[in-house]
């Protein structure tokens, strides 16, 4: 009877200390859906004369120029094409994709475009308030830096009259900033085309990279963000550089691919 008491006891005992350290441990926090901005994805019409472009005017290295016909890379994109040829290209530490889709025409730079329209972009990307909140606390991307520009170098450098523009600066924790334009003033900038598509040569995106491509496609779809691909695209590693991935819009439009490495 002694005996079996203390059994008992002793095993309670060790459950205990076994238990301990587990509830001892704090709760982490979940880090941030974006770990990473990578390259910058530009749809060109000919790809030799941008290549000629980007790497003798410009001084960018070409790394690799392929020919891609998977059709969940395609899917990937939402274009209706029978493939395309991506090049990718560095300058230091940050790298471009061009991207020629094959078997289609797309729609040209509308050549009354101004800088404030929020198909413009030169890295940087002009948004509406809404955008800085989707950046930030659902990407997760951190506030490095705001400014508010105006005056004539800003006019001139725009090429808007009377231009007045909010810059906030974000940044994950790798990779190149984004920046976002808000023109407070004037506020006739036209908003991206609700058809635009993948072949367009206004198109643009810009590759953000996460740890768990799945879940983030989950948590994206569980925040009504809009999809472009139809589903989480895989690949094989080797080819495109990412494992899983697929391309959504902010709220202003601008398309985001975010990928698996």
């Amino acid at each position: 009877m002694g005996q079996s008491r203390q059994s008992k006891l002793a095993f309670v005992l060790i459950l205990a200390v076994l238990l301990l350290p587990c509830a001892a441990l704090p709760q982490q926090a979940p880090g941030p859906l974006i770990q990473g901005v990578g390259s910058i994805e530009i749809t060109v019409s000919d790809m030799d004369r941008a290549l000629k472009f980007y790497s003798e005017v410009l001084s960018f290295e070409k790394l690799s120029d392929q020919n891609v016909e998977d059709t969940n890379y395609l899917g990937l994109e939402g274009a209706s094409a029978s493939g395309v040829r991506v090049a990718r290209m560095r300058l230091g530490d940050e790298y471009i994709e061009l991207m020629q889709f094959a078997g289609t025409q797309g729609r040209p730079v509308p050549a009354d475009s101004r800088s404030n329209d929020r198909w413009f972009q030169h890295i940087a990307i002009v948004v509406s308030n809404t955008s800085l909140r989707f950046y930030r606390d659902l990407l997760g991307l951190r506030i490095e830096g705001t400014s508010d520009n105006s005056g004539i170098e800003q006019e001139h450098l725009s090429g808007v009259p009377g231009a007045v523009v909010h810059i906030t600066s974000l940044r994950a924790s790798s990779g190149p900033g984004i920046e976002l334009l808000e023109y407070r003033s004037p506020q006739n900038g036209r908003p991206i085309s609700p058809d635009e598509r993948a072949t367009d040569l206004v198109h643009r995106e810009i590759t953000l990279m996460t740890t768990n491509g799945n879940d983030a496609f989950k948590e994206l779809r569980r925040d009504h963000v809009r999809f472009i691909s139809p589903d989480l695209g895989t690949f094989k590693e080797n080819e495109l550089g990412f494992r899983e991935g697929f391309v959504v819009r902010d709220p202003d439009g601008h398309a985001l691919r975010i990928v698996e490495l």
